[in-house]
């Protein structure tokens, strides 16, 4: 029988000479809401990037996450987690509605030995604002690290509770003791929205006169 998880304490303009560029992104909804329309977005994520938290082996096969509520509305287009040297297993990402529906899910690729995984979602997913929805890592051999922090806020993200379930495959992780498994997201508040960049012609082009 498996044991208890223990407690622990811009984008940039690019242009050629005649060329256009076009940038589609597919991103996934929950709740219907509006995108604002500000050029200048601010990502938010739980934890520094120098944070380096303690390890913990554990065999069995473990969906770990994090369950979040946002004050505004937020697209999740990232997925991190910490990653120990003897994880070596493959890690797959998770978002989950507050209901354990699946939203998306990206396996991570390109991992280094050990350090911050981030993957890029592929469909990025709106939360609306008032929401609860929870971000998740799997894997099938588990050497996890755990962070605590009850009760975070940052940004518009408050921590509900670290969340857990062992699982042969993905699923929705609903088990909680109360703190977080170095699982991370990062939000942002809208997309840049499908844009074409036209070169202006250059100088020798032009006839004088």
């Amino acid at each position: 029988m498996p044991q208890k998880i223990p407690r622990m304490p811009r984008w940039s303009r690019v242009t050629s000479a005649v060329a256009s560029i076009v940038l589609v992104l597919a991103p996934v909804l929950l709740g219907i809401s509006a995108l604002d329309s500000a050029t200048a977005v601010t990502p938010y994520s739980l934890m520094d990037s120098s944070f380096v938290p303690p390890s913990q082996n554990q065999s069995a096969a473990l969906e770990l996450g994090v369950e979040l509520q946002t004050s505004s509305d937020q697209w999740v287009t990232q997925v991190k987690f910490y990653k120990a040297a003897e994880s070596t297993a493959a890690h797959v990402a998770n978002v989950w509605s507050s209901s354990g529906q699946l939203l998306t899910t990206q396996p991570f690729t390109q991992e280094t030995a050990s350090g911050w995984q981030v993957v890029d979602l592929s469909s990025p997913v709106l939360i609306s604002a008032g929401s609860r929805f929870t971000v998740s890592v799997f894997s099938s051999g588990y050497y996890y690290s755990g962070a605590s922090f009850p009760n975070m806020t940052v940004g518009p993200l408050t921590v509900q509770r670290g969340v857990y379930k062992y699982t042969a495959a993905s699923a929705f992780p609903a088990q909680s003791v109360g703190y977080n498994y170095a699982v991370d997201l990062t939000v942002q508040s809208s997309l840049p929205v499908a844009t074409t960049v036209t070169a202006s012609p250059s100088a020798s082009a032009i006839t004088y006169g």
